[in-house]
């Protein structure tokens, strides 16, 4: 599965946890994970969750964090790749994987899962996307796509079909 989520460190311990849940059950469940390979927040957690139990774990980041050096210490990681852009990142991600999991993140995991919702919408990608809404974190996002359905701009009908909503790390996994 690919995994999307903050590269924020200064995060309240909820998200903290959960993120590292999910990368335990992840593992437990013979689950391969892929991340964007950063060295912090719950990009880090997840992964380091995930290799605590076992788990495998593909980090795919931009040459240019490389660069910067924000990419995961090779202690929590089974497998870096290194693409030239932004776009190469996201596409890896999403290739032969069977769902995406958004854990709460800022802009970037944003994009990341509405182009993952896009995808699917486009018949592109017919894997799960699980939004896993840590308190509440992801409630207006869902809220504003149930609203788009409800105004015309998704078929009726086709918001939930789109991805679901797990309340907790074990849901995610169910």
């Amino acid at each position: 599965v690919a995994v999307y989520c903050a590269a924020s460190e200064n995060l309240p311990d909820e998200y903290k946890q959960a993120s590292t849940e999910v990368g335990k059950l992840l593992a437990r469940s013979s689950i391969s994970l892929k991340y964007g390979a950063g060295n912090c927040g719950l990009m880090f957690r997840v992964a380091k969750g995930c290799m605590d139990e076992g788990g495998y774990v593909t980090g795919i980041l931009p040459q240019f964090m490389v660069d910067r050096n924000w990419h995961v210490d090779k202690n929590f990681i089974s497998e870096l790749i290194i693409t030239e852009s932004m776009h190469e990142r996201k596409q890896l991600m999403i290739q032969n994987v069977c769902a995406c999991i958004a854990l709460p993140g800022g802009v970037g995991t944003l994009e990341e899962v509405l182009e993952s919702i896009t995808w699917k919408q486009l018949g592109l990608f017919d894997g799960e996307i699980i939004i896993l809404n840590t308190n509440q974190y992801y409630a207006h996002l869902i809220m504003l796509l149930d609203r788009a359905e409800q105004d015309g701009f998704v078929g009726k009908g086709d918001s939930r079909k789109l991805f679901k909503v797990a309340e907790t790390p074990e849901q995610v996994i169910e």
